[in-house]
């Protein structure tokens, strides 16, 4: 059976936005689940139409596009609905970029603002800075020759441009733009932009099940790029070739946090609508506002997934970095070096240190060996100190090179205190140790950080008490 092919309209050329998405078309999730997700970018065309209007005339499936969209979309005569799907994002990541050092919100009063032809923009912009303490309007330069807005700031032409901070933010701040990055989320009263995955609601519209295979696909690319941010990274530069990678992982490091906050990934939230509709009432001038429920489809299974709640649970070890390599240091030995002392690894020759704990306690003046092994090798030092207690007990064998067998970790601690105690007492304490771990930056420019993490440890003191 053919996969079910759907268009999807991007509202910019890809980047760290649609990281969800192109996850999932790389890794052939859509395929996988009998669908192929086609992505129509922007740069194919070059017609002023936006997805949104695309979408509502039926020219694509699905469509990026903020939630303004959604709510023009409501209260149009059109009887073409649009509906968000799934949320790209779970908080606002807009910022805005002002020409000036240590700038405010409310200095934006007089200068010129760049506006993207948004339906609402506009006139949210002039309450911002009103509410901020701005006394002047703010002048508006539409952008109706389609400029580069970022350029012309750059060029004077404007004073400010609403911008992603995940994005055009991370690059402003890598090529040290002289000027402000104004987040938005510090001002609660703020609630405009919300990236959505929309569907068209009407005849000919897509199927329940089908958004529930799609969502789920997407649910899937998000849970395995949260975890594997390294292989995020490499995919996100497959799709922006022209874009430094270091700069990708700092920006994909960002956008991560504005995911979810509890990793339903996907989940549009009622209070987050009733917030925007609120706002966009207040400071749009949107006189009827639809209703929240209206501007969104509830698909359920939204829970994180059980693999990636494991994966956040780990109390210990921290979780990998896309933008540092982790480079591990030596582990300290914690005890005094002494020649009754043996460190076991995973690399240590049983066979050879056999023999030579054999010499030290039988052959020799030593009464005391004490065997230590930390994280992967406590099982073989575990199974080495039996293995000497057995050897002991019985003189006369030769030690054969032994091999490991399988001890469940919870079974160690009975496992060790066998054997013949009048020839050979053993003495076990177990423990953690804390290990330091170094994060070497890809950016030259950003100082090296380490970590602490901790490992299981056991020690294991042989006591010659019979002869």
């Amino acid at each position: 059976m053919l996969p079910v092919k759907l268009r999807l309209a991007l509202d910019r050329t890809p980047d760290v936005l649609h990281t969800g998405i192109l996850v999932a078309k790389a890794l052939k999730l859509d395929i996988l689940h009998g669908l192929d997700i086609e992505l129509i970018s922007p740069d194919k065309d070059h017609d002023a139409s936006t997805p949104a209007h695309e979408l509502s005339l039926g020219n694509v499936d699905l469509a990026i596009c903020s939630s303004e969209f959604i709510v023009s979309s409501q209260i149009s005569e059109n009887p073409a609905q649009l509906k968000s799907i799934f949320a790209l994002l779970d908080r606002d990541p807009s910022a805005i970029l002002y020409a000036a050092e240590n700038g405010q919100l409310k200095d934006l009063a007089g200068k010129t603002y760049g506006s993207s032809n948004a339906q609402f923009e506009d006139s949210i912009i002039q309450e911002m800075v009103k509410i901020a303490g701005g006394v002047e309007p703010v002048k508006i330069f539409s952008n109706t020759a389609n400029l580069d807005l970022y350029s012309a700031l750059q060029d004077g032409i404007v004073d400010a441009i609403w911008i992603s901070d995940p994005w055009e933010g991370v690059k402003a701040r890598r090529n040290k733009f002289k000027g402000s990055v104004l987040q938005l989320r510090r001002f609660d009263y703020i609630r405009r932009y919300l990236p959505v995955l929309a569907y068209r609601e009407g005849p000919g519209c897509l199927s329940l099940e089908l958004l529930k295979t799609l969502t789920s696909v997407l649910r899937q690319a998000y849970e395995h790029a949260y975890v594997n941010t390294i292989e995020a990274v490499e995919i996100l530069a497959s799709y922006c070739p022209t874009e430094d990678k270091a700069f990708l992982a700092e920006s994909f490091e960002e956008i991560r946090q504005y995911w979810s906050r509890d990793h339903r990934f996907g989940l549009n939230r009622i209070d987050k609508w009733k917030a925007i509709l609120w706002q966009m009432k207040r400071y749009a001038g949107l006189k009827t506002p639809p209703q929240e429920r209206s501007c969104f489809v509830s698909l359920p299974n939204l829970e994180a997934p059980s693999s990636l709640r494991a994966y956040l649970t780990k109390p210990e070890k921290r979780r990998p970095t896309a933008h540092a390599q982790l480079q591990k240091r030596g582990v300290h030995k914690h005890v005094v070096p002494s020649p009754t002392i043996h460190y076991i690894s995973r690399t240590t020759q049983l066979h050879s240190l056999l023999k030579r704990i054999r010499e030290q306690l039988i052959t020799g003046k030593e009464r005391k060996v004490t065997l230590i092994g930390m994280g992967a090798a406590v099982e073989r030092t575990a199974f080495l100190a039996l293995k000497c207690q057995d050897m002991l007990t019985s003189p006369n064998i030769t030690p054969d090179a032994p091999s490991v067998p399988t001890v469940a970790p919870t079974e160690i601690s009975q496992v060790v205190q066998r054997g013949r105690k009048d020839v050979i007492k053993l003495v076990t304490r177990t423990g953690t140790v804390e290990i330091v771990d170094d994060l070497i930056p890809h950016n030259p420019n950003k100082d090296a950080s380490s970590q602490v993490r901790r490992n299981s440890k056991i020690e294991v003191d042989l006591i010659v008490i019979g002869r």
